[in-house]
């Protein structure tokens, strides 16, 4: 007779460290700084992005203390880096509308 396995669900940190991800992801995407799969062309859409970073924003706050050091300090280095790269996407959009405007 087989012995049954135990099926454990995943936990609600590893599912929020798998929604990080995957927010990310999109988030670079939104920038147009990651080529969309489906069409193989740069898409922007930086209102998507601002609220994907804000969510991943919340989402490592509410994972400190849940996930190691390391795991906490990886995620904050990936938030900060795609603070850092909205903020030039943003500000190269903005160059670019007041040059077309010229």
């Amino acid at each position: 007779m087989a012995e049954e396995k135990e099926v454990q669900l995943p936990s609600v940190w590893e599912i929020l460290k798998a929604f990080i991800i995957t927010l990310s992801e999109n988030a670079w995407r939104w920038m147009g700084l990651i080529v969309n799969p489906i069409t193989n062309k740069p898409e922007k859409d930086m209102e998507q992005a601002r609220v994907a970073i804000d969510c991943i924003d919340i989402l490592v706050q509410k994972l400190e203390g849940k996930l190691g050091w390391e795991e906490i300090k990886s995620f904050k280095e990936l938030l900060a880096n795609l603070q850092m790269n909205f903020v030039q996407q943003t500000l190269k959009e903005g160059g670019e509308k007041s040059e077309q405007q010229s």
